[in-house]
């Protein structure tokens, strides 16, 4: 990580910051913003690919969040260049091998996986909320060329803590007891007391056999 200017903004740290990619990515990346410069220049990369990112692995898991736009002009624009729809509910594409998406809430209203109702959410402060850990909540903003951290998550990541970004948020999806699994058994994090009490009273009774295949991939590959 290059760091050259710190500043903290409504409760975010704000950190000047240069991601390495390679050019194949470079060019998907600056086709993915000409396409969406006309309407709006809060594009993001977020999640994963910035922990990897601060812990020099490298990778190709790219997640963009898109700002101040709506459901249906996104909806048209991902149509248009031919994105495949990975989830219209969770307003998920996959454009290039490159999951794009709005930022939202998650609502729960079901057991499982697919009991959530989903609502945009442009307040970037409100949106990060959903996160799992504060290493997976970092965002990136592509045009600033700067680093959002809301939750400390820089220094979990540099201090390999596992930190959950809300405890509310965090109960309502058991799938993250995996996710916790992946995270402590792949990148050797540590999980602080609150998280590891969290995952001591997660129920996994209706985790579905493909959730659970997934995750333990992930975590030799």
């Amino acid at each position: 990580m290059r760091s050259t200017n710190k500043q903290k903004y409504n409760m975010c740290e704000i950190i000047d910051f240069s991601i390495k990619l390679t050019a194949i990515q470079k060019n998907k990346i600056n086709s993915i913003k000409s396409l969406f410069l006309p309407f709006t220049n809060k594009i993001f990369i977020v999640g994963g690919f910035l922990r990897d990112q601060m812990l020099g692995i490298e990778s190709d898991d790219i997640d963009i969040e898109i700002y101040d736009l709506s459901e249906e002009l996104f909806g048209k624009l991902m149509e248009e260049i031919g994105a495949k729809p990975l989830s219209k509910e969770f307003f998920v594409y996959n454009f290039d091998g490159i999951d794009i998406s709005l930022p939202r809430r998650e609502i729960k209203t079901g057991e499982g996986y697919h009991g959530f109702k989903m609502e945009l959410e442009n307040d970037p402060k409100l949106a990060i909320l959903r996160r799992d850990f504060s290493c997976n909540a970092l965002m990136y903003h592509l045009y600033e060329e700067k680093l959002y951290d809301y939750h400390n998550g820089v220094s979990d990541i540099q201090n390999k803590i596992l930190r959950v970004v809300s405890i509310e948020n965090f109960k309502d999806d058991n799938v993250r007891f995996l996710r916790a699994i992946r995270m402590i058994a792949k990148y050797q994090f540590i999980p602080d007391g609150i998280t590891k009490q969290l995952l001591m009273e997660m129920s996994l009774q209706d985790i579905t056999k493909t959730k659970i295949e997934k995750e333990l991939k992930k975590i030799l590959f």
